[in-house]
Parts: C-alpha cells; structure tokens; sequence
C-alpha cells in the first residue's frame, strides 16, 4: 500500500514546480515578490487539493488509520526532498528553516 502511494506522492512534484514556474515567469510580472509567493501558495493549496481529492476518491484509504499513515508518508517524502534539494542547491540550514 505505501508504495503504490509514495508514488502517487510523484506528482505532486510537478504540481509544485509547475507552480513555480506560473509564479516566476507569470504572477511575478505583475506584482511583488511577496504577494506572488502568497499567490503562488495559495494556488498550490488548490492544485494539491484538487490532485489529493481525486487520489483520495479514485484510491481511497481503507481506514482512517491508513489515511493518516498515508498523510505522515507524503509529509516526510515532502519534507525530505525540499531540504534534501535546498541543501543539494548549497542553501544553509539557517535559509532552509527561514521559508
């Protein structure tokens, strides 16, 4: 089970960096930095949500217990890439922690 929802956690890679994208080269040419970042967030929060919501649907958990374990999974998965990519790309712990 934790497998097939690792994977389904993939996606949500290329949610987020498309995200970005939308935020760097579209949302940024007509505001500034800090409401495109609450922008940007806020969209993600729609997008995760609406991918998360047909994952749910079309995969559903067999049990609330599962769907926590399922929820704590795509945390440490997130968690472990944006530290793991932000301290790859030489980011310091102090400008981790910061965002």
């Amino acid at each position: 089970m934790l497998v097939k929802y690792a994977l389904l956690w993939l996606p949500m890679l290329i949610i987020a960096i498309m995200n970005g994208f939308l935020r760097e080269f579209f949302i940024k040419k007509h505001v500034n930095d800090l409401t495109a970042h609450q922008l940007s967030t806020l969209a993600l929060i729609v997008f995760f949500a609406v991918y998360i919501w047909f994952i749910i649907t079309r995969f559903p958990p067999g049990s609330a217990s599962d769907a926590m374990l399922i929820g704590m999974l795509w945390l440490g998965l997130t968690l472990i890439f944006e530290f793991g990519f932000g301290r790859w790309r030489g980011n310091s712990w102090q400008t981790l922690l910061a965002d």
